[in-house]
């Protein structure tokens, strides 16, 4: 039994605690933990009792919920802020924009890496793409990138289903303790639209609407603890809208005036 400490993106990786505290790092190939250093800061375990034959569906969830966010923020960049309304359009979307970028230098070739390690973690990178990168990549460079994203098809084993269910309990779970509301938000939304069909539709769409609602709230918190004490403590001012033309006081007639000729 582990305890899971945390997930580390950058190498696709938990970091685990035994019960006689050692840390142990389960990484790629993803086959046994390895024993590490300990950690420079003792941090709460997110899940603990975690049976060895659950720590890649762990990793799984950690790595796809990371993943699928920032092809969703690729995508919408290539769109122009329009939301797709396909996976094949959002995983398509999300490498024609990291392309671009990269052969702008916009970018640096790991975040490029990055960015293809994202797409390949939801859905196999498209034989077109890889042709298209060999028109300027060296061979041995674009073997390797290859081979190192064709890696990470383990992670779509699994149905559609395991998928969607795993995305669901982990974010209202794991993701909702740790006041993940902005990427909770962004993910519910997509999937609720990619799969309208699905009978966690209606889930994702309420999950989205609370993380909503708390991203709001702490935006008021935020702006109310940055009023001064005298903002906080005074009374609201009510604005009010005029309509109609403003109208104009009466003035009172002098003595005499009003009066009848004779």
């Amino acid at each position: 039994m582990w305890d899971l400490v945390t997930y580390i993106d950058r190498d696709l990786s938990l970091l685990l605690r035994e019960r006689k505290g050692a840390y142990f790092l389960y990484a790629y190939p993803w086959k046994e933990p390895v024993k590490t250093d300990t950690p420079n800061e003792a941090a709460k375990a997110e899940v603990i009792n975690v049976q060895r034959d659950r720590l890649f569906a762990e990793l799984t969830v950690r790595a796809k919920f990371c993943a699928f966010n920032q092809i969703i923020r690729l995508a919408r960049g290539s769109l122009n802020g329009k939301i797709p309304t396909t996976l094949e359009q959002l995983h398509t979307e999300a490498l024609k924009f990291a392309l671009r970028r990269f052969k702008k230098e916009q970018i640096t070739s790991d975040d490029f890496i990055g960015m293809l390690r994202s797409a390949a973690l939801i859905a196999p990178i498209p034989t077109g793409f890889w042709s298209y990168l060999s028109t300027f990549l060296k061979p041995q460079t674009l073997e390797k990138l290859q081979q190192s994203m064709s890696a990470l098809a383990i992670f779509h084993e699994g149905g559609e289903d395991q998928w969607l269910e795993g995305q669901l309990t982990y974010m209202n779970k794991t993701a909702w303790f740790a006041n993940d509301f902005d990427n909770i938000q962004t993910s519910c939304m997509q999937l609720a639209i990619l799969f309208s069909e699905h009978a966690l539709k209606d889930e994702f769409s309420e999950l989205g609407r609370k993380a909503k609602s708390q991203l709001m709230r702490g935006q008021i918190e935020a702006e109310q603890a940055n009023q001064k004490p005298w903002q906080r403590s005074g009374h609201g001012v009510k604005k009010s809208v005029r309509i109609g033309p403003a109208t104009r006081p009466v003035k009172k007639p002098l003595d005499g005036e009003g009066d009848d000729k004779q």
